[in-house]
């Protein structure tokens, strides 16, 4: 989607001066080089325990946490990494975090308030785990098996040797012995008393599918998926034996182990707590939910600590294994749906918890300062005047005033009878729903408290994207493609035209007479709507996934590309459009906002995501909308808040001073293309 805000308050002299000096925009934009920069929310999927700090894995970012008080775990200090976190054991004063697909990252915790990056080993394979012993580290790392690195000189790891498994998931060490599971192989007992030449020395096939491995004494625990705990007599490891299990109703990640009860993290079920006095005869003790999937844990004390993916961590009492007790939890995010930024405030549409304000003016390391949850479900959030309008799904619009974006307080509700609001475009005093029904024009600024209902108009297709410049919306129309809609009179809004394209029409933005649909699984379609009659493709840019939102940002089109991560397209000539970048995600990639350097996605449970995109893209001084370039409607917004000084938040504030005045009014003028819409 896109917003495109008309002036509310135009003042003639100097909207003709800019006409008059016909200048065109900026320079133009550099190479896109996209770093991943913090994140908000995202999976917790790793947890390490050391003292009163739990270092855990959130999406792409390492959270120190102070546990001390298990009940109100408080956050120290992050870390972006550049890769969803995978696995995390702490030695001493460092870190080693594996990185999938990135590798093996050291990090110095020393100073847990400024935890810095050491050296970095980029592994072949798909790392999900890791062990230390001295200075070696080991590595599962997928289909290219068994890694060790020498870790001596945490500056400069260097590879040792590998071995080759099936599928390596996970591993730990005990002595002279590796131990991994090996996915669907079961697992490998390896001998490792020369980490150059490591050898196996034997294997055994469990029932399930091996996550995690724990050792104690001559015991294997096996997390085995499907098949819950295992547990397999690995003494001999030439000849290791099935003692006993436990057949759980979840899929079991990761186990641990302490004295008599081995503590599985069983997905959807939660943690359990399993008797293994007797290893031939296990049986459950306790179990207790997480609200997500519960795929680590680590022990300290009397204390688990579960990594329960959408849920954040969970800290739970194991005092008494019988009566599995939750003590406190760390959640940041719920499912992270849209996203605008406002000077130094990130507005976010959380599917799950509604409207959430972050400052982001240091986004390495953004803080939550207020959250407002709504009734239904927050899919988008749109700006108008001092007002944010949130899209709520089955409960209509919810209406913010955000002039104090700290303290967002409840305006008034529109609410949508069987329709479902989904998008939202801004044009002048009127919001603009794509509501899966067609498209809902209502008036927010004329009463908050009740807004008007201005118009409707259904469309064939099921609407889920908008867009809106000069006299037309521009209707993201599911199956039945895109909908020119003009809105000239609002009450009585009318298609003039469709343009039949080949997949399912969601996101929606324009610029000078093009519009850039994201079209699903057949990438962008760019269409001509020079004549709204009769739009006509320009081209078509596959993508490698699903394309579901879009911003355009200089000669850039940034794409939300559900499956695919995020897609940037040149599209600086739009008829050789291609692209020249992109950013996988773990999860799928929902929504995209560019400000200036950084681009924001949304990528539902995994979180907001913050990246640099290197200077590239245009960010032209200006551009108040976020359309990639300077028109009519970035001066209506500069005019419209002329004047404006702190403490208000002054919306046209373009030099970064924090008021909207004559020089904020230079520099757009500087800039001003006379083709932006």
């Amino acid at each position: 989607m896109r917003r495109n805000r008309l002036p509310s308050r135009r003042t003639a002299l100097v909207s003709a001066a800019v006409l008059v000096l016909g200048l065109t925009a900026g320079p133009a934009p550099g190479s896109i080089n996209l770093e991943l920069k913090g994140q908000w929310g995202g999976a917790c999927r790793a947890v390490a325990v050391s003292g009163s700090n739990a270092f855990v894995g959130f999406g792409g970012v390492f959270t120190v946490l102070n546990v001390a008080q298990p009940a109100n775990p408080t956050i120290v200090s992050q870390l972006a990494l550049g890769s969803d976190i995978q696995g995390i054991v702490v030695s001493g004063t460092l870190a080693y975090v594996a990185l999938g697909n990135g590798g093996l990252q050291i990090v110095d915790i020393a100073n847990v308030a400024s935890p810095t990056k050491r050296g970095h080993f980029a592994s072949p394979g798909f790392v999900r785990g890791v062990a230390v012993s001295g200075t070696t580290a080991y590595l599962a790392a997928g289909t290219s098996g068994l890694r060790s690195v020498n870790v001596s000189n945490a500056d400069s790891p260097t590879a040792l040797g590998s071995l080759v498994t099936s599928n390596a998931y996970g591993v730990t060490v005990a002595g002279t012995r590796a131990y991994v599971a090996d996915y669907e192989a079961g697992i490998k007992i390896v001998n490792v008393q020369n980490p150059a030449s490591m050898v196996q020395l034997g294997l055994y096939d469990t029932l399930g599918l091996s996550y995690g491995i724990a050792v104690s004494g001559e015991l294997a625990y096996v997390a085995d998926w499907d098949r819950g705990l295992e547990i397999i007599d690995v003494d001999p490891p030439g000849n290791p034996i099935r003692r006993g299990g436990v057949n759980t109703t979840g899929f079991a990640y990761a186990v641990k182990q302490a004295g008599t009860i081995a503590y599985l993290a069983d997905g959807p079920s939660g943690l359990r707590s399993i008797d293994v006095a007797d290893p031939t005869a296990p049986f459950q003790r306790g179990v207790l939910g997480v609200g997500g999937d519960a795929v680590d844990v680590a022990l300290a004390g009397n204390v688990a600590y579960v990594a329960g993916d959408a849920a954040g961590l969970v800290l739970i009492s194991i005092s008494n294994p019988s009566n599995l007790t939750k003590l406190g939890q760390f959640d940041l995010s719920g499912q992270a749906s849209g996203v605008l930024v406002l000077n130094q405030y990130a507005l976010l549409a959380d599917f799950d918890r509604g409207l959430q304000v972050l400052n982001v003016s240091s986004p390495q390391t953004p803080a939550l300062v207020a959250n407002r949850d709504t009734p239904g479900f927050a899919r988008e959030v749109a700006l108008t005047g001092q007002y944010a309008v949130i899209a709520d799904f089955d409960q209509g619009l919810r209406v913010y005033n955000v002039s104090n974006p700290a303290n967002p307080t409840f305006a008034g509700v529109f609410a949508m009878v069987g329709s479902f609001a989904v998008d939202l475009a801004i044009s002048g005093q009127y919001v603009f729903c794509a509501n899966n029904s067609g498209l809902q024009i209502c008036n927010v600024l004329a009463n908050p408290a009740e807004p008007l209902n201005v118009g409707f108009r259904a469309t064939p297709g099921g609407a889920t994207g908008v867009a809106v410049a000069g006299n037309y919306a521009y209707v993201g129309d599911g199956s039945a493609g895109l909908q020119v809609i003009e809105v000239t009179n609002p009450a009585s809004p009318v298609i003039r035209g469709t343009y039949n394209s080949p997949g399912i029409a969601r996101g929606v933005a324009i610029r000078s007479n093009l519009a850039y649909v994201c079209d699903g699984t057949f990438g962008l379609q760019i269409v001509n709507v020079s004549n709204p009659i009769n739009p006509t493709l320009v081209k078509t840019v596959d993508t490698p996934g699903s394309a579901t939102n879009i911003t355009l940002d200089g000669d850039f089109a940034f794409i939300a590309d559900a499956g695919g991560g995020l897609q940037v397209v040149n599209i600086q000539n739009p008829a050789a459009a291609s692209i020249v970048a992109s950013y996988a995600t773990s999860t799928s990639t929902e929504n995209v906002w560019v400000h200036n350097d950084l681009v924001l996605l949304c990528t539902g449970p995994g979180g907001l995501i913050i990246l640099s995109k290197g200077g590239g893209g245009g960010g032209v001084p200006g551009d108040l909308d976020g359309n990639g370039c300077v028109g009519q409607a970035d001066l209506g917004i500069l005019l419209s808040n002329y004047g404006c000084v702190p403490p208000a938040n002054c919306y046209g504030d373009v030099d970064g001073d924090g008021s909207t005045g004559q020089t904020d009014l230079g520099i757009l003028i500087a800039f001003y293309d006379g083709s932006c819409l």
